[in-house]
């Protein structure tokens, strides 16, 4: 059974489908064209309806600042490494990091690293 039924939009070539609530997993989205002679031709995209977070990862500290004291006076640069981050529902699509002084509880502000 179709989750949605078919529904004209006249000639718009685009439209906004919103209320929705579906489930996760795999869904096909499906466009049909309908020509004046009733014949027609549909063309369908298959989409992952992922709802669950990625599970987290772990960090590692690199070479900058070297990695012995593990307090430092000074740091002008941080190389990071991180590795384990995994989305079981569909993929990892980008990364982002953020450092916030301890304690601090507010939102940081992510800094995007791009795409793995």
């Amino acid at each position: 059974a179709d989750l949605l039924p078919w529904a004209a939009v006249g000639n718009r070539t685009e439209y906004v489908l919103s209320g929705l609530s579906l489930s996760a997993g795999p869904v096909w989205v499906s466009v049909r064209a309908q020509y004046p002679s009733g014949r027609a031709g549909t063309s369908s995209h298959r989409l992952v309806i992922d709802s669950t977070a990625p599970v987290p990862g772990t960090i590692q500290r690199l070479a900058l600042p070297p990695l012995a004291p593990q307090c430092v006076a000074n740091v002008s640069a941080l190389e990071l490494q991180w590795s384990g981050f995994e989305d079981r529902g569909s993929f990892v699509a980008s990364y982002d990091f953020a450092v916030v002084p301890a304690g601090d509880a507010a939102e940081p502000d992510w800094e995007a690293v791009g795409r793995r």
